[in-house]
């Protein structure tokens, strides 16, 4: 299974540290917000590590790179592309700020992309302690007036 971890970032990745081995089975892609290269990309634990940049969205897109916002996460949205074309069978984007909680981050998001959600319920995590459900039924089938 491909699994990609995309992170936007400004920042160094020292933060990277703190997952330890976490990661060790996934791909990185590593979109720096600059216009050049100015960040260190890692070279231990991971099946391998791509480092974007705007530069990269240039020469893929040319006159339409326009499609990848510089305001906001534009360079979030190249790495989602750039997996999917390395092949990835699940993407997880993770800010430059995010530590780890406990470990098997990465194995417990793939075990709950098996589980079923309430019908009528969709939720992105099982434990109603962690998750924000949202009932599509009630929001589709009430009328709104403006």
């Amino acid at each position: 299974m491909n699994i990609f971890i995309i992170i936007p970032t400004i920042r160094n990745l020292s933060f990277l540290e703190e997952w330890n081995n976490e990661f060790d089975e996934c791909h990185l892609i590593i979109g720096e917000d600059h216009a050049k290269k100015e960040i260190k990309t890692p070279k231990k634990r991971y099946q391998s590590v791509h480092h974007c940049k705007w530069e990269d969205i240039q020469t893929d897109f040319g006159k339409d790179e326009w499609i990848f916002s510089r305001k906001n996460a534009g360079i979030r949205s190249y790495g989602f592309w750039k997996a999917y074309r390395l092949g990835a069978d699940i993407i997880i984007t993770l800010d430059d700020d995010c530590y780890p909680v406990e470990i098997g981050f990465v194995s417990r998001h793939v075990q709950n992309l098996s589980l079923k959600a309430p019908q009528k319920w969709a939720t992105t995590f099982p434990t109603q302690i962690l998750c924000i459900p949202v009932d599509f039924h009630i929001k589709y089938a009430t009328s709104t007036q403006l």
